[in-house]
């Protein structure tokens, strides 16, 4: 019933409005949040305003890793951010932010938790800091953003992860091509023009982060 009130009560909206939108919009200053990791921002200058990005593999690829890393540093920026988690609980999603902030690892967190709540605490001190939420359902989700948008002023938004379709199978996704390498293959970039070189980075383990890849991480 509630559909069928908001089709009966539905604007048509015609291709031509379409096309009056697009024009608008290329009026307007994009916005663009950056990453925070260099090669992928020179190639998609980070996530567009009003858009949305998907980030493609298989599991335990490095999905999670990147998206509490680039949320880490939009945030910094003073910019909401929040990341809606359907997997990793709030003390798992913790753990990866302490490695990942202070460089240390699991281990050394757990022989000192004392002195690392004091470090955590001290490395986040006067910064902002992304949201976070555990979700169960599509409504539930959606019923997130829109609090989250509206009371907080949210910009931007992961949600980790949303797994609707499994292909089966490997695919050009499932492998990175050394240990610790991983290539971000960029398939469709509507707002930008892109390239099909892949995006090579190295994949820090001892503190769940990626950086840009160099020569030297092949002889390591």
């Amino acid at each position: 019933a509630e559909v069928q009130e908001q089709v009966r009560n539905h604007q048509p909206m015609t291709i031509l409005d379409c096309a009056t939108l697009n024009i608008q919009a290329l009026t307007q200053d994009a916005v663009y949040y950056e990453t925070g990791i260099k090669p992928l921002d020179e190639r998609i200058r980070g996530f567009k305003s009003k858009t949305m990005t998907i980030f493609a593999s298989a599991p335990n690829m490095g999905k999670s890793t990147l998206s509490l890393q680039a949320l880490m540093h939009i945030s910094e920026q003073g910019i909401p951010t929040l990341m809606i988690q359907l997997e990793m609980s709030p003390e798992h999603t913790g753990q990866r932010a302490i490695t990942s902030a202070l460089g240390i690892t699991e281990q050394q967190a757990t022989d000192a938790p004392e002195e690392t709540l004091q470090k955590v605490r001290e490395y986040f001190a006067g910064r902002l800091t992304p949201y976070f939420i555990n979700a169960y359902s599509l409504q539930h989700i959606i019923e997130i953003i829109r609090v989250y948008a509206r009371q907080y002023g949210v910009k931007v938004i992961c949600l980790d992860y949303l797994q609707l379709v499994d292909g089966g199978g490997e695919s050009e996704y499932a492998k990175p091509m050394l240990d610790n390498c991983f290539q971000i293959l960029i398939r469709k970039c509507r707002h930008l023009d892109y390239s099909d070189t892949p995006i090579s980075l190295f994949f820090e383990t001892d503190r769940h982060r990626l950086r840009d890849f160099t020569p030297d991480d092949i002889q390591r």
